[in-house]
């Protein structure tokens, strides 16, 4: 846009030019007791001149007001790539069994993309193979914060209240979970065993009615079930 305005102006001068070089003329002004006599090719090339000199002006002022805004929008893309690179290099090390690096690069990651679920993920998955049970809650936790990763975060706070043996706790978060995925196959079987393990029968009823309805559960599956709940 700025390219084909340029041209534009270009057009204009080089076209007034040429009028006024086969038109030659002479301008006389008088203001307040001043008298300018000049050509009008001159007082054609003062205009020019102060037109070019206004739009520079403005261009320069218009470069310094936008150029904080420029330079944190590159900051911003350099601190993306830089966090994207630290989980990568997390994600490797996670798979190399390097657990120390792949925190390491994770808490790094959490800095850099302040809010992304990623390197929380990234952190929890590390600390669970680090064996930092505590670790791996809090960093599940801080993933129900956002509904897009809520179920994330539920499925590791499930597996860890299921590692620890609280299966009062695994299943709350197995029934929160199921909630935000009621046709999850894996769900409805946690969910069912958990409540079958607390012996509510009348939740495990339930839960077997929904699942089949919903086809989380195959059919021979949920015909046992009832003859279990029912026995």
């Amino acid at each position: 846009m700025r390219g084909l305005l340029a041209l534009i102006v270009i057009a204009a001068v080089v076209a007034a030019a040429g009028f006024l070089a086969s038109h030659p003329g002479h301008v006389e002004i008088v203001w307040q007791g001043w008298q300018i006599d000049t050509s009008a090719a001159v007082l054609m090339a003062i205009f020019i001149a102060a037109v070019l000199l206004l739009w520079g002006l403005i261009a320069l002022a218009g470069g310094l007001l936008s150029a904080p805004r420029h330079w944190r929008r590159r900051r911003a893309v350099r601190r993306r790539r830089a966090g994207e690179a630290a989980v990568t290099r997390g994600l490797v090390a996670l798979a190399a069994g390097d657990s120390v690096r792949a925190q390491r690069e994770a808490a790094r990651a959490t800095q850099l993309l302040r809010g992304a679920p990623v390197p929380l993920l990234l952190a929890a998955e590390a600390a669970q193979q680090q064996g930092d049970r505590g670790m791996a809650r809090q960093s599940f936790a801080r993933l129900l914060e956002r509904p897009e990763t809520e179920l994330l975060g539920l499925r590791g706070l499930l597996a860890e209240a299921l590692k620890s043996g609280d299966h009062a706790i695994a299943r709350r978060f197995a029934e929160r979970a199921r909630q935000l995925q009621p046709a999850s196959p894996w769900l409805a079987e946690n969910v069912l065993a958990l409540q079958a393990r607390a012996a509510d029968w009348p939740a495990a009823r339930d839960t077997i009615a929904d699942a089949a309805r919903r086809g989380a559960l195959p059919a021979g599956r949920a015909r046992h079930g009832r003859g279990v709940v029912l026995y």
